[in-house]
């Protein structure tokens, strides 16, 4: 029978986690994209660390990275160089959603409108959710794509605490 050292595992997780936040930091406060940290930023992938983080009890960590976060957003959104891409801003928004529900943190959810309100605003068209918004040319093709699905899972998510979509 296989043996498991849990106090082993915990202490591994909890060295991650403490490298994680000292060694992968960028200039501008948030977690890099490389190594070593570069402007590069994880906010694309936000909702891939942001639950993992929270398992760890890192709260104060997250909450630090969701405020300097919103310098970098547009509209509520990430964008990636000058456009706004549907299917990217899943994570970011799912990552507030699993703050949001961890603390009900008031900012949080304004955080979350804005990027409701950001999502009207620039991808939805005629009825439909776009692909990307171009932020510099101020246009959203009517071009759909299937990866835009990540984003309505998430629209999905919001439902109980924004009935309606603002």
């Amino acid at each position: 029978m296989l043996s498991v050292d849990v106090k082993q595992i915990e202490e591994s997780a909890a060295a991650l986690v403490e490298k994680i936040k000292t060694t992968l930091v960028n200039q501008s406060g948030l977690l890099s994209s490389t190594y070593p940290p570069s402007e590069h930023n994880l906010l694309a992938d936000f909702d891939d660390y942001v639950p993992f983080l929270l398992y760890f009890n890192e709260v104060d960590f997250v909450h630090s990275q969701i405020e300097v976060s919103s310098k970098f957003t547009y509209q509520g959104l990430v964008p990636q160089g000058r456009l706004i891409l549907s299917y990217r801003n899943d994570e970011y928004l799912g990552a507030l959603l699993a703050y949001y529900r961890h603390t009900n943190e008031p900012f949080v959810y304004e955080s979350i409108t804005r990027g409701l309100k950001g999502i009207r605003n620039l991808l939805i068209r005629k009825g439909f959710l776009c692909s990307y918004h171009d932020i510099k040319r101020g246009k959203t093709p009517l071009i759909a794509s299937p990866r835009a699905g990540s984003l309505l899972e998430v629209l999905l998510q919001t439902g109980d605490i924004s009935p309606g979509m603002p």
